[in-house]
């Protein structure tokens, strides 16, 4: 089981949440994608996650259960602040 640990306080993700993620985003699960990288086969689906989190709990939650990695994590535009996906979407 994975847990998030913020202000001393764990927050366990639930056991199935990450198995969810590799079948939304991927089709299959982690085992799968292994042969899938060498036959060549991508994701097909980008997973988007919302939350009032602040962006640091966020992005942490976001790399724990699959939906960013590690090395995706410090990419321009990765993840958002609510004023700043605003300033980027204009008025709505």
């Amino acid at each position: 089981m994975t847990y998030l640990c913020t202000f001393g306080l764990d927050d366990p993700i639930r056991s199935t949440v990450q198995e969810s993620i590799q079948l939304i985003k991927y089709g299959t699960t982690i085992q799968d994608k292994i042969d899938m990288q060498t036959k060549g086969i991508k994701n097909q689906v980008n997973i988007r996650m919302v939350t009032g989190d602040h962006i640091d709990t966020a992005i942490q939650v976001a790399m724990r259960v699959g939906i960013i990695s590690f090395d995706e994590k410090n990419l321009d535009g990765i993840a958002l602040t609510g004023e700043v996906f605003r300033e980027r979407i204009g008025q709505y």
